[in-house]
This record gives structure tokens, sequence and C-alpha cells, in this order.
């Protein structure tokens, strides 16, 4: 009973957060129309599009945490490219790049990995996400893969703000958001949670390094072994 009771408050808190993050998109989509009299009509429909992606974004979200309970009848482990990944990660969220200018540097992607592309890649958009709200106008998002003898890893790597310290320890945790977040009405401490729920769902996990008013590099992880996968006949 205990459980389940914790699966539903789970839920009712998701819930609750992601009623916050699709009622700002509207809400802003509702000002630009208000006020576009006089407007370039180009830039208010582009304002309008970028609001639409957001809750495009949010909707995507809620979908995959309402099917984690099926994630053992929904995936498929096989060999995939980290470059194709990135590349398409990288496409999904190329007007946040372009609005804010950000510079992405991609380097060393020639590996591949065994995962699920379709929840490899909601985990991916989720941390990329996470990065570009973080990082300020003209700034810098590298993204690049590393191996050695026990694993493959993607970093991630943001010329954002950084994480104070005392909060690093907790960025995972549901509904934390932080001194940083605190600063962002948008920021719920939902992302980074789910992502990583999800990843130790496909034997992965992720890391976070950062370094305050510096940079912050979260760290996807694949083990080689193949024992890492064997959880998943289980689920």
């Amino acid at each position: 009973m205990e459980h389940i009771y914790e699966e539903k408050k789970e839920t009712l808190e998701f819930m609750t957060s992601w009623f916050h993050d699709i009622k700002t998109p509207i809400s802003v989509s509702r000002l630009v129309i208000e006020n576009k009299t006089g407007k370039d009509p180009a830039r208010v429909l582009d304002s309008l599009d970028e609001e639409l992606d957001k809750i495009e974004h949010h909707i995507e979200r809620a979908l995959y945490y309402a099917r984690i309970d099926d994630f053992s009848r929904d995936y498929l482990i096989h060999d995939i490219s980290l470059e194709s990944l990135v590349k398409q990660a990288v496409k999904n969220n190329a007007k946040t790049f372009i609005s804010k200018r950000i510079q992405i540097k991609l380097h060393d992607l020639e590996y591949e990995v065994m995962s699920d592309k379709k929840w490899l890649s909601f985990i991916l958009n989720q941390i990329l996400s996470n990065a570009l709200k973080y990082t300020e106008t003209e700034g810098t998002i590298e993204i690049y893969g590393l191996e050695t003898r026990e694993e493959k890893m993607l970093k991630i790597r943001d010329t954002g703000m950084g994480i104070p310290v005392e909060d690093v320890s907790r960025v995972f945790d549901k509904g934390f958001t932080g001194q940083n977040g605190r600063k962002y009405e948008k920021a719920t401490g939902m992302g980074l949670y789910l992502a990583r729920k999800l990843a130790r769902k496909l034997g992965h996990d992720i890391t976070v390094t950062s370094e305050y008013d510096s940079y912050t590099e979260v760290t996807l992880h694949f083990p080689k072994l193949n024992d890492s996968y064997a959880n998943l006949t289980n689920m």
C-alpha cells in the first residue's frame, strides 16, 4: 500500500509541476497576441512559434513520464551512433541556439552505444534543454564523447551560471530547483530527475560536475558490461 501511495504522490507532484510549466508559454502566447498591434508580423509569428515549441516540449515530457510504467514493453536495445543522436538533438533545439546566439561545439562523437534510440533521445533533449535554459546569450555549449576501459561517456558542458556547491548533490532530486532555479520561474526541478530515472532503467547513469559562475558538465555514462542491461528483462 505504501508503494502505491508513493507512486500516486509522485504522479501528483509531477502533474502539478507540469501544469506550472505549460501555463507559462500559454500566457506568453496570449500576451504576444494582445500586443501584436504595430509589431512586425514575422517577429510575432516567430515568438508564437517559439512558445509552441515549448508547449510541445512539455507535452512530450508528460507523455514519456506516463509511459514509464510500460517501459518493459516499449524499448528496443541496439547500437546507436552518438554523432547522429547529438546532431538530431541540436537540430531539435536549433531555434533556441539561434535566438540566444549560443555557440555549439561538437567533437569526438564517433562512438556507438547500446541503448533505445527513442528513450535516449528524450533523455539527451532534457539535458540539452536544461543547458540552454541556464546558458546566457552568446554562451557556449560543448558536446563530446570519451571512452575508458569500463565505459563510454557523452558529455554536455555549458558556460552557464554553474551550480552552487551545496546544490550539486541534489540536482537529481525530484522537485529540487536550488538557487538557480528560484531565479527562473520556469524551473520545476523535474527535468533532470526524470532524465536520470529513465537513464537508469536503460542501464545507463547521469552525473553532474559544476563550478559556480563558470560551467556545468552533465555526463551520460554507458557501461560496457552487458550485465548493465540484465535488469531490463526483469522490468
